[in-house]
Order: structure tokens, then sequence, then C-alpha cells
């Protein structure tokens, strides 16, 4: 998450606001992901039931939403990158 930190952070600069307002959605969706992952994996992880269950299902939905992202990420960003 450092790298996506910093090239939020240097997208205010770089691109216009409809890359800055992406950035920002990705970064939202990564911290929920973050969240979802801590009640999964690990010490105090939520126990075998409807509520793991239902973080589960989030986590899915969140996953397909970002490997969406990464397919869909090189036509939003290549008018920014092309070289002239």
């Amino acid at each position: 998450m450092p790298l996506l930190a910093e090239a939020r952070y240097k997208s205010r600069f770089l691109f216009g606001p409809e890359i800055e307002g992406q950035f920002d959605e990705i970064w939202k969706r990564a911290v929920d992901m973050r969240t979802l992952r801590d009640k999964l994996h690990g010490p105090s992880s939520l126990p075998v039931g409807a509520e793991r269950t239902e973080v589960c299902e989030k986590e899915s939905v969140l996953m397909k939403w970002m490997l969406n992202e990464m397919r869909e990420s090189p036509k939003r960003y290549a008018k920014y990158l092309a070289f002239h």
C-alpha cells in the first residue's frame, strides 16, 4: 500500500481530476480489503459462521472489482502516459 499511497499523492499534480478520483476510489477499496483480510486471517480472525461468510463475500466482490480495474487501467491511463 505504500506505493499506492505515493501514486495517489502524486496523481494530484500529474493527472486530471478523473484520475485523482479514481486513485481515491482505489485507495478506499484497498483499505476496505485490508480491513476485511484482517477479519479472515490471523489471531483475531472470525470463526466459521454467518459473519465470516459475509466478510468473505464482501472480500470477493472487492477482489473482482480490483481485477477489473487492473484490466481497464491501461486504457484509462494511456492518454496521460503517451510519449510524443
